[in-house]
């Protein structure tokens, strides 16, 4: 009986080891399951921010062809059915740089979309001012307009939606790396 007693604190002691072992291994695993799920959601929020930029920079480069259709249009149904098109279009851009605005990360992204919204918004002025010029018979003043300042602008937009593109190409990428870090870091964990 004297043995048994020997043995019964030994053992308590591995097993109580064992048992805190255990929950502190667990304890990690739920923190680094829960790391990996803010990267993927993450990862998911920037790949829908690349979606959108893909989509608002196709829009936009339909009214950027649209205006240059209708300096070319030479009747004026040809004219109001562009620009039926090219109002369709802003009105589709317009929530799309509202939804970068709003949901960008503070920082470089924040000002990039800053860069678009204000490119842009001088871009629909210089439109506007081309479409005008269009409607009203000065096909070269409309033509002179849309190639140096219409351009221009337009290059701007496209220029920051290029570095918008990136940055969420970018930050995606680190996050990815980073969950891989973290993943590795819990099979380590595990395994010891």
């Amino acid at each position: 009986m004297l043995s048994n007693i020997k043995i019964m604190p030994r053992l308590f002691i591995v097993f109580a080891v064992f048992t805190i072992s255990l929950i502190v291994l667990g304890t990690i695993s739920i923190i680094q399951i829960q790391a990996v799920d803010n990267a993927a959601m993450e990862i998911e929020e920037h790949a829908a921010h690349l979606s959108s930029v893909a989509i608002a920079h196709n829009l936009m480069d339909q009214i950027a062809l649209a205006e240059k259709n209708h300096i070319l249009a030479t009747d004026d149904a040809a004219k109001i059915t562009l620009e039926q098109e090219i109002n369709q279009a802003k009105a589709a851009v317009n929530p799309y740089i509202d939804e970068f605005v709003t949901t960008s990360d503070e920082g470089l992204e924040q000002e990039i979309t800053k860069q678009i919204s204000t490119a842009w918004q001088d871009y629909m002025l210089i439109n506007e001012q081309v479409l005008t010029l269009s409607k009203n018979n000065q096909p070269a003043e409309a033509q002179t307009l849309s190639a140096i300042e219409a351009t221009q602008a337009f290059m701007l937009v496209e220029s920051a939606m290029d570095q918008l593109r990136e940055s969420n190409i970018n930050t995606a990428t680190d996050t990815a790396l980073k969950a891989d870090d973290i993943v590795q870091q819990a099979i380590v964990y595990t395994l010891a």
